[in-house]
Formats: structure tokens, C-alpha cells, sequence
């Protein structure tokens, strides 16, 4: 259905257009003046993602003391000015976006600050700008579950604190979703298992199918419903969180998955 940090939550072709989750972290080098507010808050208001693309492809060109680049997964970083050293950031702003091919159904931008010790995003501060477009939101919320058989959580759509994983960090310690996966596959937990294949989080998602492919590896036999949702799950377009020792990066879920073979 679609992609975060791009998350990608596929939808049945049948019931609607793709849905792509994206989240957008734009982190500017200056306080965001209220003008720039306006104008991003305009652009997006025009609800066509492209003319948002063009615009912060160009939003360094209008103030040089702003060095930034789009990643991948449409998370947009300060490059450091070694000339100009007021280039280190007071600010940091958050987009959310939520859209429909090229259509913005949903989008918010609020102030953020990280988490000095996780390095995470704290809660978001109120809005300053969002938008929602409530009939195509629905729609979504009724694909969602029509795909999933299990309701849309909204507050897992823009979750950046989960990471797929076996072992991170200078120890190999398991993520806390690791050890939770394989303490249900462990009990033969099924009713939570499937839970999780249905979570809105695609990392949780990743997990599910990683103590699906660890029971069928016991012998254990899945049933046709398990199978076609760890299918749809499987082919999303997009990226995850992982790591791997100390190192954290967006990857593929094409990648994340190739090694499961249902």
C-alpha cells in the first residue's frame, strides 16, 4: 500500500489506488520563517506531490545559508557549510504525508526535537499546518482493513521507533521486537503472530513474517489466510528501519524478505 520513512503499506489493486505512506523529516539549518511556512503550507495545499518535490529541490537556492538534500525515503538533512558555521540547525520541522499516487490525502507539519538519548523523535509539538482529505481518507481506512482484515491504527502510520533487526549495536543486543517475535513463536502464540502480520507498522509486519518463516522451519503449517497476507506484505514497494551491529539504515523490503521462502 505504500511506503515510511517512505512506509509502505500496500493496497488490493482492486479496491483503490496505491496508498504510499510517506514520512518526510525536513530539518532546516535556520529557524523556518513564517513566510516559508505559507509557502510550504500553499504548495501542499495544491495536493500534486511533485510540485512539493520541486519545491524543496529549490528551497536551497532561495536562502544559501540552507544546505539540504532529499534522501531515498524523502527525509531531507542539513549538508554542514564547514565555511558558514551558522549553518548548524535551531529547528527541526516535521512533514508527514499521506497520498494516493500523486494526490496528498493527508499531510502535517509540526516543530520537532529529537530525544537527546535515543536520538528518536519526541512527541510532536502541535500543528502549524495540516490538511486531510476525509472522504479519500476513509476509503483508505476501509481498503486498509479490507486487505488486512483488521482496522487501521493510526497511530502506527508515522512510528520512526522501531527497527528491524536480529542483533544491533557494539553488543549484538536484539531489538525489543525481536525478542517479543521470538518469545511467541516460542509459546506457538498464532493469535498474536497473526496480530502482528496485520499491524499498520510494515517494521512489525517484517517481524511477523520472520516468526511465520521461524514456524514453518518447526514444520508447522500455515493456513491459506497467514499465507496471503505474508504475500501482499512481502511484494510492498518501499523500505524499513533495520540494523545490523552499529549500523542503522533504510532498507528495502525486497531485501528484508529474501530470505523467507513460503
Amino acid at each position: 500500500m505504500g511506503k515510511l520513512k517512505h512506509k509502505a503499506i500496500k493496497q488490493n489493486k482492486k479496491d483503490m489506488k496505491k496508498a504510499i505512506l510517506i514520512l518526510i523529516t525536513l530539518i532546516l539549518a535556520i529557524n523556518l520563517s513564517a513566510q516559508i511556512q505559507k509557502d510550504i503550507n500553499n504548495i501542499l495545499l495544491k495536493k500534486d506531490i511533485n510540485t512539493f518535490n520541486k519545491y524543496t529541490d529549490s528551497i536551497s537556492k532561495k536562502d544559501k545559508r540552507i544546505k539540504s538534500h532529499w534522501e531515498y525515503l524523502r527525509e531531507l538533512k542539513p549538508i554542514p557549510d564547514k565555511d558558514n558555521p551558522c549553518t548548524s540547525f535551531t529547528n527541526m520541522y516535521r512533514l508527514t504525508v499521506l497520498l494516493t499516487d500523486n494526490e496528498i490525502i493527508y499531510y502535517n507539519i509540526s516543530e520537532a526535537k529529537r530525544d537527546m538519548e535515543n536520538g528518536n523523535f519526541a512527541a510532536p509539538n502541535p500543528s502549524i499546518y495540516k490538511y486531510k482529505n476525509d472522504t479519500a481518507y476513509t476509503n483508505l481506512k476501509t481498503s486498509f482493513k479490507k486487505t488486512y482484515g483488521a482496522n487501521l491504527n493510526e497511530k502506527e502510520l508515522f512510528r520512526e521507533d522501531i527497527v528491524y533487526g536480529g542483533a544491533c549495536g557494539i553488543v549484538g543486543t536484539p531489538p525489543k521486537k525481536k525478542t517479543e517475535i521470538d518469545y511467541i513463536v516460542k509459546n506457538r502464540n498464532r493469535t498474536d503472530l497473526f496480530k502482528w502480520l496485520q499491524s499498520t507498522n510494515t517494521e512489525t509486519q517484517i517481524y511477523a513474517i520472520n516468526g511465520y518463516y521461524q514456524l514453518k522451519e518447526l514444520g508447522i503449517k500455515l493456513t491459506a489466510q497467514e499465507l496471503r497476507i505474508i504475500k501482499i506484505v512481502m511484494n510492498k514497494k518501499g523500505s524499513i528501519l533495520s540494523c545490523g551491529g552499529c549500523m542503522y539504515s533504510n532498507e528495502e523490503i525486497s531485501s528484508a524478505v529474501k530470505e523467507f521462502k513460503f
